[in-house]
């Protein structure tokens, strides 16, 4: 992953923070210890399933993380590697991977943030973006 991809992922991280500390970027506050091509974010009350399943034909993502535990019955399930990262459940439901490739683009990333953006807001999530 080259310099440009990495800055594709601080751009959708920037783009959908905001002051109400709403989100929030999950694992090492330093970009040199996270995967380069991959960004873990939560939502705090978005149901990433949810949004996964209504822009699945727009938007590729990950709802949990890569060992995402799913739900017990009625109750969510954070899986162990959030668990590690000190994600609460809370936050969990709300957490979104994304991933860029050799054939991203600019626009690719600026629409993600923006889908993104739109159903955290229809789900009621006070995002001022």
């Amino acid at each position: 992953m080259d310099c440009f991809e990495i800055s594709f992922l601080f751009f959708i991280a920037a783009t959908l923070l905001s002051p109400q500390d709403l989100v929030r970027v999950n694992g090492p506050s330093s970009p040199i210890q996270r995967l380069p091509n991959t960004l873990s974010i939560s939502i705090k009350g978005l149901n990433s399933s949810l949004l996964l399943a209504r822009l699945s034909d727009k938007l590729a993502a990950s709802a949990g993380a890569a060992c995402h535990s799913g739900h017990d019955g009625k109750v969510p399930v954070v899986s162990s590697v959030l668990s590690a990262m000190g994600v609460s459940t809370e936050w969990a439901t709300g957490t979104l991977r994304l991933s860029v490739g050799r054939h991203s683009v600019e626009e690719d990333v600026e629409r993600a943030a923006a889908l993104i953006l739109q159903e955290a807001k229809a789900q009621g999530v006070p995002i001022k973006n």
